[in-house]
């Protein structure tokens, strides 16, 4: 057992070793040559020449040692038949179908094989074993009927020997065996050859298949990787030159083209392949019927394949006698063409449906990228300017992200803030924490600011101060930035130098202070004076001249409170005026000035009516400005209340604070004119207040003293039904005592 697998191994060794052994051009030679030889094989003028090739051998192995056979007729027949058979199946156009032509070549051949079989024995020659060939090489020709009828004429020629010899019973009865061979082999052979063709046609099919397969992949391959480099590039002159390159890869063409739509039917080629500027003239020439712009116009591709194929592009063909064939695609994207793609060719009937179809492909991809391209440059010289208007501003412009990161500044805030290229992406609360130079903000915090800005999405304005030497102001001015969804994403701040601002603001603080202080006097003597003679310390008046003086009193009064009102709202922008904090009684507080209001109440037959919570806290305030803020609200309510109307004031305790109330029911304002109620030298524009006069100051001094307290003023108003201002102040605690409570300045910060 081992000595056979021994031998085994050695010959497939010694196999193995001999085929390596040969020479490579050997070996190359042989696989060259493989298909070659297997096609000579398979071919039916092989065939034929083998089948003649085997007659003439048997006729020399087996007729010419007889001598007596080669002088009958019958040998120079069979040397004529095998002469004319030569050139006849050497010659005979197997390619093509003759049915007649190939039958009598068959017939010829069978009359061939009889003499043959006549020549070697007549019934016994083996030769005519040869029929079967005749109808084995009929069945590759012929279908099944012909190859039956060539059959049973072949069996017939197959009994020729009964004519020249006697035949037993034994070798007829064999030859008819044989007939039944010979329809036997007609039915199989037939089938196996029907069978061939219809495999050699389904592998025609599928190698076309293969064959349409493998270029719709080259195809895809082609069209994917455009797609690639086109999606991938914002470069207008590297997008056209992708474009060009890949058409030259699709398409069959030996000239293209792209153009670019200037509006108004105007195209302009702003890359081109093989196209001289003369020729590039010549196909945009307006004329009617030219491919190019009845592509532009009906967003369709055009081809147009010979001079003969239209009559109407005759003009087009005739400014352009180098062109054969020619293809127009447009360039569509978003609802517009933007361009259109041409091929060019001097072969006529060169382009078709296909060639359309991947240049639409082609064209639609460069049109999406083209667009990209312009859309990316328009975005770049959008933000190029507003880059060079943020930086050309004199005012501090940054941005933070939503969380409170910098992302973007101007030089002007990198100059105030001292920013470096190091602070950006850190929050700007640390950048403010290091300033040499502390920056002050008023009224509210920055994590105030922040809050109200990237959470609640609301702009926040403030003032600020750098206390540099000498001292710089900003209006601090923050805007949420939110996406289209309205999420917060960051904040824009803008800080305006107001510091010039600053300085009028304080130059006329201190003119009206003046003013008024120098005004204060000479009023003060002329209300002594007034006094004295209504008095008739200076002798007896008259009814007229005491009216006289009222009148003068009355209007020495209205302009001492202005003169008060200037001069509080002087100190309180300065910092200047201080509220000193003390338990008071707001019960107290408020029949007190009731009483005080009551004779102007009734002169207007207004009631007042007081609504105070039992058992009510003391409160933490300044007696004085306290009274100054009542006074001047319950003073409004009742000049802006109509006769037989009624103001009420009421005080309880809210949220660990007062709250005091003054509602009257005169005729309201407008919800318009709210949010500027509390401005300086804002009033409310209407009939009465014309007529009950001021200058707008009250209500500002009275935000001010409030906001001094720690507590907030409001207002809600509905017109025709009243209005009603409302504030806090803080609730007296023995803990919070303190007998200098606060300095003057502290207040307002």
């Amino acid at each position: 057992m081992s000595s056979t697998g021994e031998e085994k191994t050695d010959q497939r060794n010694i196999s193995r070793f001999s085929i390596k052994g040969w020479p490579e051009s050997i070996i190359s030679i042989e696989r060259k040559c493989e298909p070659k030889i297997k096609r000579i094989i398979a071919s039916k003028r092989f065939i034929a020449l083998f089948f003649w090739l085997t007659i003439i051998f048997g006729i020399l192995l087996f007729v010419l040692p007889f001598e007596e056979r080669t002088h009958t007729p019958v040998f120079f027949l069979f040397v004529g038949l095998s002469i004319l058979l030569l050139p006849a199946y050497l010659l005979f156009p197997y390619q093509d179908h003759h049915p007649y032509l190939f039958f009598t070549l068959m017939m010829a051949t069978n009359a061939l094989i009889a003499v043959t079989v006549y020549l070697t024995g007549g019934s016994k020659s083996h030769f005519f074993l040869l029929y079967m060939a005749v109808i084995i090489f009929s069945t590759t020709y012929f279908g099944i009927l012909e190859t039956a009828l060539l059959a049973a004429i072949t069996s017939a020629i197959y009994f020729a020997p009964i004519l020249y010899e006697t035949i037993d019973f034994e070798t007829f009865k064999n030859m008819a065996f044989t007939t039944a061979i010979f329809i036997i082999l007609t039915l199989c052979g037939s089938f196996i050859i029907n069978k061939a063709k219809e495999q050699e046609e389904e592998k025609g099919i599928i190698t076309e298949l293969l064959r349409e397969t493998d270029y719709k992949r080259q195809e895809l391959a082609t069209l994917y990787s455009s797609s690639l480099k086109l999606a991938s590039s914002l470069d207008y002159n590297e997008i056209s030159e992708i474009l060009l390159s890949y058409t030259k890869d699709l398409i069959p063409a030996e000239k293209v083209l792209l153009l670019v739509d200037l509006g108004d039917s105007r195209l302009e080629v702003i890359k081109s392949m093989g196209v001289s500027p003369r020729e590039e003239m010549s196909l945009l020439d307006k004329m009617d019927y030219n491919p190019v712009f009845l592509a532009a116009d009906a967003v369709l591709p055009v081809i147009v394949n010979s001079r003969k194929e239209d009559p109407r592009f005759d003009p087009f063909f005739h400014r352009n006698p180098e062109v054969g064939s020619f293809i127009s695609v447009p360039l569509f994207a978003s609802s517009r063409t933007i361009g259109v793609i041409c091929c060019a060719s001097c072969k006529e009937h060169l382009f078709n449906d296909e060639h359309a179809r991947l240049l639409l492909t082609l064209a639609s991809q460069t049109a999406v990228a083209i667009e990209k391209s312009m859309l990316y440059r328009k975005t770049l010289d959008d933000k190029m300017k507003i880059e060079a208007i943020i930086n050309s501003l004199k005012d501090g412009i940054m941005v933070i992200d939503n969380q409170t990161n910098l992302i973007l500044a101007n030089p002007s805030i990198k100059e105030i803030l001292g920013i470096g290229p190091q602070d950006f992406g850190t929050p700007i609360e640390s950048l403010f924490e290091k300033l040499t130079t502390p920056l002050l903000l008023k009224d509210q915090s920055l994590e105030d600011i922040l809050v109200k800005v990237l959470v609640d999405g609301e702009t926040a304005r403030g003032d600020a101060i750098i206390e540099s030497d000498p001292a710089q102001y900003f209006q601090i001015i923050s805007v949420p930035l939110k996406d289209q969804s309205d999420s917060s994403i960051g904040a824009v701040f803008l800080m305006h130098d107001i510091t010039d601002l600053a300085k009028l603001d304080r130059l006329k603080n201190d003119f009206i202070s003046i003013v008024s202080h120098e005004l204060k006097t000479p009023l003060t003597s002329i209300r002594g004076f007034v006094r004295l003679i209504n008095a008739e310390r200076a002798g007896p008046i008259s009814e007229k001249q005491r009216h006289y003086l009222e009148i003068v009193e009355k209007q020495a009064v209205g302009l001492t409170k202005l003169i008060n009102d200037l001069l509080d709202i002087s100190r309180i922008e300065s910092g200047m005026i201080g509220v000193v904090l003390q338990p008071l009684s707001l019960e107290g507080i408020i029949d007190n000035i009731v009483f005080q209001m009551a004779n102007l109440a009734s002169e207007k037959d207004v009631e007042i009516i007081t609504q105070l919570e039992e058992g009510l806290p003391m409160i933490y305030a300044d007696r004085d400005r306290i009274d100054q803020v009542i006074i001047n609200l319950l003073d409004n309510a009742i000049k802006f209340t109509d006769p037989g109307g009624r103001v009420t004031i009421s005080a309880r305790c809210a949220n660990g604070s007062c709250l005091v109330e003054i509602t009257d029911t005169g005729e309201g304002i407008p919800q318009s004119e709210l949010p500027h109620i509390f401005d300086k030298f804002y009033q409310v524009e209407s009939t009465m207040t014309r007529q009950r006069g001021g200058i707008g100051l009250g209500l500002p001094i009275c935000k001010e003293l409030i906001k001094a307290h720690g507590g907030e003023i409001w207002v809600r108003s509905a017109l025709g039904k009243g209005t009603t201002f409302s504030f806090t102040l803080p609730l007296y605690r023995e803990e919070s005592f303190t007998e200098s409570i606060r300095p003057q300045g502290e207040a307002i910060t």
